[in-house]
């Protein structure tokens, strides 16, 4: 093998840029903290952080689900907290108007203040959430679920009707796990009024109302029923009515508290949904936390390490800086 001047210079040369290549590595790796930044430092560990990175990024979308669930959940809990004080009032208006000591214009002025708190409710539900969408129209979240229609039931008095559907709004917040995050109108809303009643009826109302109510009339142009809905709106409609007849029902006092324990039973499911959202965002916080622990340990930079291996680095660079310094001083020629 023959050594030459320029082989001898070469060898130096490339040494040192091997070491200066070696420490720009670690000072790229103590800039960014990582200690895999490429899948050849470590295959098996870029493969693994990857794995990881998709897991967290995926559990972080199901964090925020849950927060968009509970967001729509707390709205709705909202509205059937303000339905259900009306209907508290309502309950008292109606025993009041029930008092046989009252005359026609006790109960006109109970009319009154019953009007408006229907007013009231029609609102509550027909209530929107944050993104706009009506909360208890279902699937059918466009369209006004509940309105006055004066082509259905009475020919004189029309009826409210709901225009949405049963379907409720759902959102995974897990792998396997999907919450229902809404519930629609007439699961809400509606009472049986087929029930044995506490009192006895004075009046029978709605005048027959089939079991299982079928609505072609979700669509605003499809005919409306001839049979008014058992529904929370034409209860208090009917309760005004009577007042305003000054022709008291004590089945009023009975629809009222029947919507009332309606309206309830619904929020009490409304709150066990939002504790499973509360346990289920608890196991995604720690989730998240581990795997970010193990992405940590697969990926992440030992800063002792890195500065010790550094200081070795640069030591080694000035070795072969005053190696190449020494080595370009000499010459064959000095031996002949």
């Amino acid at each position: 093998m023959r050594i030459s001047t320029p082989f001898t210079q070469e060898i130096s040369v490339n040494a040192m840029l091997e070491q200066q290549a070696k420490m720009a590595k670690s000072q790229a790796q103590m800039a960014s903290g990582l200690r895999v930044e490429t899948p050849s430092d470590d295959p098996p560990a870029m493969v693994r952080a990857l794995v990881l990175q998709d897991s967290i990024a995926q559990t972080e979308q199901y964090k925020t689900n849950v927060t968009m669930a509970r967001s729509r959940l707390s709205q709705e809990e909202g509205a059937l907290d303000g339905v259900g004080n009306t209907l508290h009032r309502l309950n008292e208006l109606a025993i009041r108007g029930a008092n046989d000591s009252l005359n026609a214009s006790d109960r006109r002025s109970i009319e009154v203040e019953a009007r408006q708190l229907l007013e009231q409710l029609k609102d509550l539900m027909n209530a929107k959430n944050d993104s706009g969408e009506f909360m208890f129209g279902g699937f059918v979240s466009t369209t006004e679920p509940f309105s006055l229609d004066a082509t259905a039931g009475s020919a004189t008095q029309g009826s409210y009707i709901y225009r949405g559907d049963g379907n409720q709004h759902a959102t995974r917040i897990g792998p396997n796990f999907t919450m229902k995050d809404s519930d629609p109108g007439d699961a809400a809303f509606e009472i049986n009024t087929a029930a044995t009643p506490t009192v006895p009826p004075v009046t029978v109302w709605p005048p027959s109302v089939p079991a299982s109510i079928t609505r072609p009339w979700n669509n605003p142009a499809a005919t409306p029923p001839t049979v008014p809905e058992p529904n929370i709106l034409n209860v208090v409609f009917n309760f005004a009515e009577n007042m305003a007849n000054n022709t008291p029902d004590p089945m009023d006092i009975e629809r009222i508290q029947r919507a009332i324990t309606k309206v309830e039973d619904v929020r009490v499911t409304i709150g066990a949904r939002l504790s499973a959202l509360d346990s289920q965002e608890d196991l995604q916080v720690k989730f998240v936390a581990d795997e970010k622990g193990y992405l940590s340990t697969a990926r992440d930079l030992d800063y002792s390490e890195a500065i010790s291996r550094y200081n070795l680095q640069s030591t080694a660079l000035q070795a072969a800086q005053q190696s190449y310094a020494k080595v370009q001083k000499l010459s064959l020629f000095n031996y002949l």
